[in-house]
């Protein structure tokens, strides 16, 4: 995994670390579109003034950022595609998880996609983005803690993803690469929250994660390895867990392994919804995220 003196970071699919590979000092991921944990969304697009209708194969992802025990406490920002997700600090020898896109209360999953229809003519992500297109980056910041206060959780999710003219000025047409969009609704969090501020000092470091399809790693080079030894069906599962919450009520339905039978799965299903309904009835929690002084 990209690793400096100062923190680590790797991307999680199905909670597990993903392959990495390396090539003249820039590291690489695959942005599998197939993997046990991925599905099919939906996505309903206005193109030239008619509705199109498409299922795109989608994959969840999330991203673990390790700090080293000698750094100190520092700020990090990570970015998707060029564009700025999340802001956090991390304690020396901590691991922070990013697992999403923050929008108001609640968050949603980081999905790695086909590039999306572009609108019109004029819909296009501004220049200095274009150039980030299937960049995963996480810079690490000397800062100052300034204090912490109650604030109201209020900001939107204004992530745009890359279109496929966005992704033509990338590859000229050479190859197919994907992007990242936005997913289910996989977490709540509290509308009042106590925040950090921080005053941001100066850059100390940069970490950086290309993700490309398997066949730019094989023309690269690279014999493409598989995400994790997992069964097809033990992914599944972990699917229809996701499909079956409801952001009304918060539910997540758990199955075991042995709801893999399909002489069984229409009982097993039906228990492990009673008992989630029981077990993971929602709680609210209080915690602190970070904000920046610049």
């Amino acid at each position: 995994m990209p690793t400096c003196a100062d923190f680590k970071f790797s991307i999680l699919v199905g909670g597990q670390p993903i392959p990495e590979y390396e090539k003249d000092g820039t590291y690489y991921a695959e942005s599998n579109l197939f993997t046990p944990f991925s599905y099919r969304q939906p996505v309903e697009e206005i193109v030239g003034g008619e509705v199109e209708r498409q299922a795109w194969p989608v994959t969840p992802y999330q991203i673990c950022i390790e700090a080293t025990p000698q750094t100190p406490h520092c700020f990090y920002r990570v970015f998707l595609d060029g564009q700025k997700v999340e802001s956090l600090s991390v304690k020396p020898g901590k691991i922070r998880l990013v697992k999403g896109f923050r929008d108001g209360t609640t968050v949603k999953e980081f999905l790695f996609s086909l590039p999306r229809f572009a609108r019109d003519e004029d819909d296009r992500m501004d220049s200095q983005c274009c150039t980030r297109i299937g960049l995963i980056e996480v810079e690490c910041y000397n800062a100052v803690y300034k204090n912490t206060k109650r604030i109201e959780m209020t900001r939107k999710m204004t992530f745009d993803q890359a279109n496929k003219k966005d992704s033509y000025n990338v590859t000229k047409g050479s190859y197919l690469m994907a992007t990242t969009t936005s997913g289910q609704v996989i977490g709540h969090k509290t509308r009042f929250r106590l925040t950090d501020s921080w005053n941001v000092i100066s850059l100390r470091s940069k970490l950086c994660i290309k993700y490309v399809t398997a066949q730019s790693l094989t023309e690269m080079g690279f014999t493409v390895r598989p995400f994790f030894p997992v069964t097809l069906s033990l992914g599944s599962a972990a699917r229809v867990k996701s499909e079956r919450q409801s952001s009304k009520d918060k539910e997540e339905v758990t199955q075991e392994e042995d709801t893999l039978n399909a002489t069984q799965n229409d009982y097993c299903t039906v228990s492990a919804a009673k008992t989630a309904r029981l077990e993971n009835y929602p709680k609210t929690h209080t915690s602190q995220e970070m904000i920046i002084i610049d």
